[in-house]
């Protein structure tokens, strides 16, 4: 029964937020039909953006909730779930590390002060290399289950 409930409640509440994202974006249209002038486009679009930040608002307390209702459901499973949030910190850190902050080489005319900036470089550097290590790692993960799966038909 109860889990009926919460079924119907999350139904509604998401039926509720497509109706308006809908008629937001109807109203945007509505709003750019016709008009070719700067101010009316960004009239039109301000809703659009705070409807987003809204959406986006929900969806991260959304994404908080359910885990941290789920560690305390099931404390023995948190364990698990640490461990893997530790295994996804060390890549970052070991990322972080191997990063080089060294400047792209540019033409003088053509540096932006951003290529320049050692942390900026260090932070990208680390995102694209924990980036492509993830990566890797699904794809193997992806390959050994498909061999594992195989292997038992």
């Amino acid at each position: 029964m109860a889990k009926v409930k919460y079924k119907t409640i999350t139904r509604g509440i998401m039926a509720s937020l497509m109706v308006v994202s809908v008629a937001i974006g109807l109203w945007f249209a509505m709003q750019l039909s016709g008009s070719e002038e700067r101010t009316d486009m960004l009239g039109a679009a301000e809703p659009m953006l705070v409807w987003t930040y809204v959406l986006l608002i929900v969806a991260s307390a959304v994404a908080v909730a359910f885990p941290v209702y789920y560690v305390v459901r099931n404390p023995r499973q948190a364990v698990r779930a640490l461990i893997f949030v530790g295994l996804l910190g060390a890549v970052l850190g070991i990322s972080y590390l191997v990063a080089s902050d060294a400047p792209i080489a540019r033409p003088v005319g053509m540096m932006d002060p951003a290529f320049a900036d050692p942390f900026i470089l260090k932070m990208a550097g680390a995102g694209l290399i924990a980036t492509y290590t993830l990566l890797i790692v699904a794809l193997l993960l992806l390959l050994l289950s498909g061999v594992r799966m195989r292997r038992w038909v």
